[in-house]
């Protein structure tokens, strides 16, 4: 397993206050407004023992919102769908592209890049990207 991969479990669970309301305008007075807890595992990772944190190394679909650094939460439990996007095993090789079903068929189509064709036996769908974390 490479650098990029992040796959060891953690018992840390810390609690962040999140803001629940806004005044409008947005303006933020912490005074104004309701706070709440937030346990980022709880509302990240629905299924724990197949989700799985990805470093990406591409911009193979940055028109998705998914850039080179960025790290991507992948539940390998759910279905693959039209337009979802997925993480695909090709020769080995982890690749993360847009799932598309054309004429029943279904199309790996990345940024600027050839669709690939999906046929039984040389690629299959790892797992479906549920979240993104990149910084701003």
């Amino acid at each position: 397993m490479d650098k990029n991969t992040f796959v060891k479990e953690s018992s840390f669970h810390q609690h962040f206050s999140l803001l629940t309301q806004s005044q409008g305008q947005g303006n933020i007075n912490p005074d104004n407004n309701s706070w709440g807890v937030i346990d980022l595992n709880e509302a990240l990772v629905k299924n724990k023992q197949t989700t799985f944190f990805l470093r990406v190394n591409c911009n193979a679909v940055k028109d998705a919102g998914i850039q080179k650094g960025d790290v991507v939460i992948v539940d390998r439990a759910l279905a693959a769908g039209d337009g979802k996007v997925v993480i695909a095993v090709i020769g080995g090789e982890l690749l993360i592209r847009k799932l598309m079903v054309i004429e029943k068929r279904m199309h790996l189509i990345g940024d600027k890049l050839a669709p690939l064709v999906l046929s039984q036996g040389d690629a299959c769908i790892w797992g479906v990207v549920t979240y993104v974390i990149h910084s701003v």
